[in-house]
């Protein structure tokens, strides 16, 4: 629960990451909606932020003491969506009002105190808060009692992504802010994402998405959403009361029948096709480019945003990436080695920013994956 009393930020953009499960939980889903950092958590948690702050935003991105402690609250595309790709470069020039200091951290109640490599609990919500992230403490908006209407979710959902997966519709109730960005662990953001703010802002449109290359469903790696207790609401109400079934997915129109299909995303590429249209498609290879074969091609420097899983690259903390290039075509290892070095970049810049022993530099980064 929110304490009534407590001073949320206000900004126009609030970046929004959820953490579902402990890497240990009994109860972790069969499929794995969110690629937690698990052992590298601190880390991936900390570069996101950095990215965040050094992402050209308008307000000075430099980590003060008003943002640095901020408290916890223990509590293809739709047939009328209109797709939106940059005429040159997506790029610009940070305008709205965002930055590290309106990083939000949704933690399920059973993914707060977890254990560590080192095998010692420890507290996430004190970690995150640490880092400088807002902590809201928040269940699942749907849980089995719920689900009387819905026999094939309530007995196969954890065959699929979980009930704690729609964690990440919760983001849609800080309207405190004008945009909520909601943010995969995994996913980089390398530039400004104003161009698409404007957009949204200028139009009746309620969401900009991609959609998951894997799955062909909207992707939760990074989605903006006008957040609105009214469409939090619809959608769970959607949930509750819309049959989904094995073989005709959500309502009978053959959405969702995909990993992940009975989760946040499956429910939102109904929403966006069959329910509300108004969203925007927004183009994979500029805003959230993996490197595969499809957006192996773009410059990097035009990319304003990059995910790094296992599917492709891997992550930079799992020190898989030796492993995997020799399956990837040429375009692919360059896309991927600029991944890699943009991270490990971003992660030396906040060590030398941000600590006081200064750290070693990494001269050796552009060729120490290649042997």
């Amino acid at each position: 629960m929110d304490d009534p009393t407590r001073v949320w930020p206000t900004s126009d953009v609030a970046y929004v990451v959820p953490f579902m499960n402990c890497p240990e939980a009994n109860d972790t889903p069969a499929i794995d909606s969110q690629h937690d950092a698990e052992n590298a958590f601190v880390d991936s948690a900390a570069i996101m932020k950095h990215s965040v702050a050094c992402a050209g935003t308008s307000t000075d991105s430099t980590h003060t003491d008003t943002d640095s402690h901020p408290p916890s609250t223990h509590q293809h595309s739709p047939p009328s969506a209109r797709q939106a790709s940059p005429a040159s470069s997506p790029l610009s020039n940070g305008k709205y009002m965002s930055g590290p200091g309106n990083m939000y951290a949704l933690l399920h109640s059973g993914a707060v105190t977890c254990t560590g490599p080192n095998g010692l609990e420890y507290d996430r919500a004190t970690v995150l808060q640490n880092l400088g992230y807002w902590v809201k403490i928040w269940d699942s908006p749907m849980t089995e009692i719920d689900l009387e209407n819905q026999p094939y979710i309530l007995e196969n959902i954890q065959n699929d992504v979980g009930l704690k997966d729609l964690i990440k519709l919760q983001a849609l109730k800080l309207e405190n802010h004008d945009f909520v960005v909601l943010l995969d662990p995994n996913y980089v953001i390398k530039e400004p994402l104003d161009d698409a703010f404007t957009a949204l802002r200028d139009s009746d449109e309620i969401a900009s998405y991609v959609i998951d290359p894997v799955t062909g469903g909207v992707s939760t790696s990074m989605l903006i959403m006008k957040p609105n207790l009214d469409t939090f609401n619809n959608l769970v109400d959607i949930y509750k009361t819309v049959p989904y079934t094995e073989t005709t997915g959500w309502g009978d129109s053959n959405i969702g029948l995909f990993p992940g299909g009975m989760g946040t995303s499956g429910l939102l590429t109904y929403y966006f096709n069959e329910v509300q249209g108004s969203a925007t498609e927004l183009d994979r290879c500029y805003f959230v480019n993996n490197a595969d074969d499809v957006c192996n091609t773009i410059p990097f420097d035009i990319i304003v945003g990059y995910s790094v899983t296992d599917e492709v690259c891997g992550q930079p903390w799992s020190c898989t990436y030796g492993e995997k290039q020799d399956a990837w075509s040429d375009e692919t290892r360059i896309l991927c080695d600029q991944f890699l070095i943009h991270w490990i970049e971003q992660r030396q810049n906040f060590e030398e920013e941000y600590f006081v022993r200064p750290s070693t530099i990494h001269k050796y980064t552009t060729t120490m994956f290649h042997r």
